[in-house]
C-alpha cells in the first residue's frame, strides 16, 4: 500500500495536449526534492514564512483515457521523460539522489476512461477504489468540442480587425447542435462538464480518505468561455450554437459552488478543496479536425505574433478580456500546465493566502466569496507564470448554480441506480 505522503494523482485525457503536459510537469517537479512549483507566489502575496514544504514520496500518476493505445504510448514517454530528467539531476553538483528515489517509487498507471459512455465513468470509478487506498487529487482535464468547419470569411475578417480576438477567442470556429451521447445526454455538456460530476461523486469516499492533507479536485475551464454563454434553460448545452464555451462556464459555477460549500460545511471530515485552473492560449491539436496542417502552423505564428507585441494592452480595452497583464499566450503547453501543477503541489494553506482579487485599490476586506480561477500566462519572453482571475458573473447566477447542481446529483443518482442493477 502507498503511504499517504505519495500522492495518486489521476489526470483525465491524459495521454495528450495540456493532459499530457499536466503529466510531465508533474514529473519533472517532483523528481527535484524541492519543486520550484510547489513554492507559494510571490506575485500573489504568497508567504511561505513559518511554513516548511511537505515531503512528496514518489507519485502514483493515473492516466484516464479513451484511447488505450495511445495512452500507453504516452506511458512509456513519461517513463523516457522521467529517466531524462534525473539523468540531467545527477550532473548537478550537490545531487543527493533524490532523483533515482523518485525513479523507484514512481508508478505510472493506464485505465480506460470514456467521459461520453456514463457505464464506462461507473467502471472507471469502481476500478480506481478497488486498486488504490486513497486519490490526493483529481484533475478533470478532458474535454471534446464538436466541430462542424470553420466559417473562413469570419476567421479573415477576424484575423484583419482584432488579431487578439482571433487568436484568444475565436468565433469563426463552427460547432455541431444538438448531438447527444448513447445516455440520451447532450454529448459535449457529458464529456465535459456531468462525467467529470459523476467521477468526482464516484471517488468522494477515496479523497475524504486521504490521509496527509487534505484531496483536491481540478477542474479546467476555458479563455473563450463566460457568463454569456450561460442558459439555465439548456442546462445539457444541446440547443446552443457554442457547447464548448456554454460546458465550460458551467465547470466555473459547479466548480464555485462544490468550493463554496466545502469552505461553509466541513463537518469534522476531510475536505476536499475544489479549484479552477486554466492554461490560457497553448498550442495543441484540438483543433485540427477541421484545419489542415498549414493553418494549424499559420496559427502557431500568430501565437508567437501576439505574445511578442504584448496582448495586455489590446486586451485591456476589449470586453473579452481576462487578465491586465502580460499576455496569455502561453503557446507551449508544458508551459501552459504550471497552473494546475502549482495548485496541484502547494500546500492548500498557502493557496489560501493567496488575495481574492487581482486589484490591489479593491477594499475585500468585507467582500462576499469570490471565486478564483488559477491562469498560466507567459510574457513576451515567453516566460511562464500564474495569475488570479474571477469567475465572472458569479454572484448573479449563484442561485442558478444550485439548481444545476441539483439537477446533475438527481441525474447521476438515476444513473448510478440504472449501473448497479446491470451488473446485478
Amino acid at each position: 500500500m502507498a503511504s499517504t505522503s505519495r500522492p495518486i494523482v489521476i489526470v483525465t485525457g491524459g495521454n495528450s495536449g495540456i493532459g499530457f503536459a499536466m503529466s510531465q510537469c508533474l514529473v519533472a517537479q517532483l523528481s527535484q526534492k524541492d519543486p520550484s512549483n510547489a513554492h507559494p507566489l510571490p506575485n500573489l502575496g504568497g508567504d511561505a514564512a513559518g511554513i516548511s514544504l511537505v515531503p512528496w514520496d514518489g507519485l502514483t500518476l493515473v492516466l484516464a483515457c479513451r484511447n488505450v493505445a495511445k495512452a500507453e504510448a504516452a506511458h512509456q514517454k513519461l517513463h523516457q521523460f522521467a529517466e531524462t530528467e534525473v539523468t540531467q539531476h545527477r550532473k548537478w553538483p550537490s545531487y543527493d539522489g533524490h532523483g533515482d528515489e523518485f525513479l523507484q517509487k514512481l508508478s505510472i498507471d493506464v485505465l480506460p476512461l470514456d467521459l461520453a459512455v456514463l457505464d464506462s465513468v461507473f467502471k472507471f470509478g469502481h476500478d480506481v477504489m478497488r486498486r488504490y487506498p486513497y486519490v490526493s487529487h483529481l484533475i478533470c482535464n478532458a474535454g471534446i468540442i464538436s466541430w462542424a468547419g470553420v466559417d473562413n470569411r469570419l476567421a479573415v475578417k477576424e484575423i484583419m480587425t482584432d488579431l487578439i480576438k482571433a487568436v484568444t477567442r475565436p468565433e469563426s470556429y463552427i460547432q455541431n447542435i444538438g448531438e447527444v451521447s448513447i445516455d440520451g445526454l447532450g454529448l459535449v455538456w457529458q464529456c465535459n462538464v456531468f462525467g467529470h460530476y459523476v467521477l468526482y461523486h464516484l471517488l468522494q469516499d477515496h479523497l475524504e480518505t486521504r490521509g496527509a492533507g487534505a484531496a483536491r479536485v481540478l477542474w479546467t475551464t476555458s479563455l473563450s468561455t463566460g457568463p454569456e454563454f450561460w442558459d439555465p434553460e439548456d442546462w445539457q448545452c444541446v440547443c446552443t450554437t457554442k457547447s464548448y464555451q456554454a460546458s465550460k462556464y458551467q465547470i466555473e459555477l459547479i466548480s464555485s459552488h462544490l468550493d463554496w460549500v466545502c469552505r461553509q460545511d466541513l463537518r469534522g471530515r476531510v475536505p476536499i478543496w475544489h479549484f479552477m485552473v486554466h492554461p490560457g492560449v497553448a498550442a495543441t491539436n484540438i483543433s485540427v479536425a477541421v484545419t489542415n496542417f498549414f493553418v494549424e502552423l499559420w496559427k502557431l505564428a500568430l501565437f508567437y505574433i501576439v505574445r511578442g507585441f504584448g496582448s495586455s494592452n489590446k486586451i485591456a480595452m476589449s470586453k473579452y478580456a481576462l487578465s491586465r497583464h502580460d499576455g496569455l499566450v502561453t503557446i507551449s503547453s508544458y508551459k501552459a500546465a504550471i497552473s494546475t501543477v502549482h495548485v496541484t503541489l502547494v500546500q492548500t494553506v498557502l493557496i489560501h493566502f493567496y488575495p481574492y482579487t487581482r486589484s490591489s485599490n479593491d477594499d475585500t476586506s468585507n467582500a462576499p466569496y469570490v471565486p478564483r480561477i488559477f491562469v498560466a500566462q507567459a510574457d513576451r519572453r515567453g516566460k511562464e507564470y500564474i495569475i488570479l482571475e474571477e469567475v465572472q458573473g458569479w454572484a448573479e447566477n449563484e442561485e442558478s448554480t444550485v439548481k444545476l447542481v441539483d439537477l446533475c446529483e438527481g441525474l447521476y443518482q438515476t444513473s448510478f441506480q440504472k449501473f448497479k442493477q446491470k451488473r446485478l
